[in-house]
């Protein structure tokens, strides 16, 4: 209630869709409404993949659910359940694809930030922990956690989260359809208006 709004799994309003997540109440632009489960791979681990690792990706062909932060850190999010019990607003791995009215944005959880018993509710755990002289040892900052979320592109009310997958390489599931980068700009523009 404080939010202002709270995030619901519920039947997408795209046919083709199973489940969406849906905006219950009103939410500025640039608001956090859903935070992104599930593993969490530093770069390291990525760059020269074992073959315990190079199984872990390749167990499914669904990739649609591997989000990639702008320093290469990769989210998993293809086991994460879709009823979250303990963090309501892990549901990102549920939002559609589609017209976007959200982007991802990388969230870091500092060690500084002090959560204590709050700390449960970060929808990530460390597939492999980073080491020390990872990619980012020059500038960790402390993190404890890294993380995905989806922020407001516009102000949302009592409507479906969507965002843009972005999709690439050969292996496109049919239903895909890219979202050109200048109709992203044009919806933005009308809902500020």
């Amino acid at each position: 209630r404080e939010l202002g709004f709270s995030v619901l799994a519920l039947r997408s309003s795209n046919k083709k869709a199973g489940r969406g997540v849906f905006l219950d109440g009103n939410a500025p632009c640039g608001t956090l409404v859903a935070f992104m489960p599930g593993q969490v791979w530093p770069k390291e681990y990525l760059t020269t993949l074992s073959d315990t690792i190079q199984k872990h990706f390749e167990e499914s062909k669904e990739t649609y659910q591997l989000s990639l932060r702008g320093d290469d850190i990769l989210i998993d999010s293809r086991s994460s359940p879709y009823t979250v019990l303990l963090n309501p607003w892990a549901l990102g791995h549920v939002v559609n694809h589609g017209r976007p009215n959200t982007r991802l944005a990388s969230l870091n959880i500092l060690e500084r930030m002090d959560l204590k018993e709050n700390s449960k509710y970060i929808p990530n755990q460390y597939a492999r922990k980073p080491s020390i002289l990872g990619g980012n040892a020059l500038h960790n900052d402390d993190v404890q956690m890294h993380s995905l979320g989806l922020l407001t592109t516009r102000p949302l009310s009592h409507e479906e989260i969507l965002y843009d997958y972005r999709l690439e390489g050969s292996d496109i599931p049919d239903w895909y359809t890219p979202i050109e980068e200048e109709e992203q700009q044009q919806d933005n523009s009308e809902s500020n208006n």
